[in-house]
């Protein structure tokens, strides 16, 4: 019966460790539409005028950022460098959720297009 017990435990937990090491991982990919702007000024900053303070922002030791405008969230990005050249500008951005709370793992970043 104790090695019945055993294999069974055994087994079930074959069968769910590849379960939970999938659920950790965030494998859907998504787009956010909003502005490139620093962490510290979310909706602040959220305009083309802004682009100078973040950009100040970000030599002082802040990341940069994306200011959704659908959920009204800030969520560091995970390319900084591509963030940077599109500072100030109202984009959309391709990826995946981060692992950390309110990151985005960048795939792109494009300007929205004009109206």
């Amino acid at each position: 019966m104790k090695k019945f017990l055993t294999g069974t435990l055994l087994l079930a937990l074959a069968l769910a460790l590849p379960a939970l090491l999938l659920a950790d991982h965030h494998t859907e990919s998504g787009s956010w539409t909003g502005w490139i702007t620093d962490e510290n000024c979310g909706a602040k900053g959220a305009k083309a005028e802004h682009k100078e303070c973040a950009e100040r922002c970000v030599k002082n030791g802040a990341k940069w950022a994306l200011y959704n405008t659908a959920d009204k969230g800030v969520y560091i990005l995970s390319d900084q460098e591509a963030a940077a050249k599109m500072a100030g500008q109202e984009v959309i951005v391709k990826g995946k959720p981060g692992k950390e709370k309110n990151t985005i793992e960048v795939e792109s970043i494009e300007p929205v297009p004009a109206k």
